[in-house]
């Protein structure tokens, strides 16, 4: 990790900013899950390509998405809250980091660099996040899509993370999982680094011309170089 945060120091990167679900969390299959059985719930045939029909989107603007598309009536609330529900056991007790994302998280603030999280997911479960792993509670700030008017690709979340923790998205260094939020990054004017998450490997070529690398997970950082 020092090798890359040396590559950093010298692109002139002062900040980090980072998605958290298939990004720094290995989540994304738990979210595929909840999909399938809340559309179980529900009596409804789940599309293949719902998640990445929702990918990006806010708790909000998803729970707009389900009641516009499949005709649900519950309230945008009531399905925020249900979702939350189903999560927030795995959040607690089961949701790991991603490889190297510790430690990478570790030596950034160590370093004295900057880390927020920018993420589309909701307050509730982020906190839930913060109580299983202890390297969250180190992080400057935290934005999550309660906090924002639009979800990713808009650059919203990454604008207003770039902001709390005092440095111009130019600056920083996004991680991102899905293309939405590739996008979102690079709109947002800072450079981005695309994972390459298994729930998202069918934009990879979309990923790899969007961003200034791809990697698998967060051991591999040491062997990027950065352009100045």
């Amino acid at each position: 990790m020092k090798n890359f945060i040396r590559e950093m120091k010298r692109a002139g990167i002062k900040g980090v900013l980072s998605d958290i679900d298939g990004t720094l969390l290995d989540s994304m299959g738990l979210w595929y899950d909840i999909d399938v059985a809340f559309m179980k719930m529900k009596d409804i045939s789940m599309p293949s390509d719902l998640q990445m029909q929702i990918a990006g989107m806010s708790m909000y603007e998803t729970a707009l998405y389900f009641r516009r598309t499949f005709g649900i009536e519950d309230s945008p609330e009531v399905l925020m809250e249900t979702w939350n529900e189903m999560a927030r056991d795995a959040y607690l007790h089961r949701i790991e980091l991603k490889a190297g994302a510790e430690e990478f998280l570790n030596a950034l603030l160590d370093e004295g660099i900057p880390v927020a999280l920018a993420t589309s997911n909701s307050r509730h479960l982020v906190e839930s996040s913060i109580e299983r792993h202890e390297v969250f509670n180190r992080l400057h700030a935290i934005v999550t899509a309660d906090e924002i008017q639009n979800g990713k690709p808009a650059p919203d979340v990454y604008i207003e993370a770039a902001k709390k923790i005092g440095i111009a998205p130019s600056d920083c260094l996004v991680f991102e999982d899905v293309i939405q939020g590739v996008r979102a990054g690079n709109a947002a004017g800072a450079r981005v680094i695309a994972i390459d998450d298994p729930y998202s490997r069918d934009y990879l070529s979309e990923k790899k011309a969007e961003s200034i690398a791809v990697i698998k997970d967060f051991t591999e950082l040491d062997q990027l170089k950065l352009e100045v």
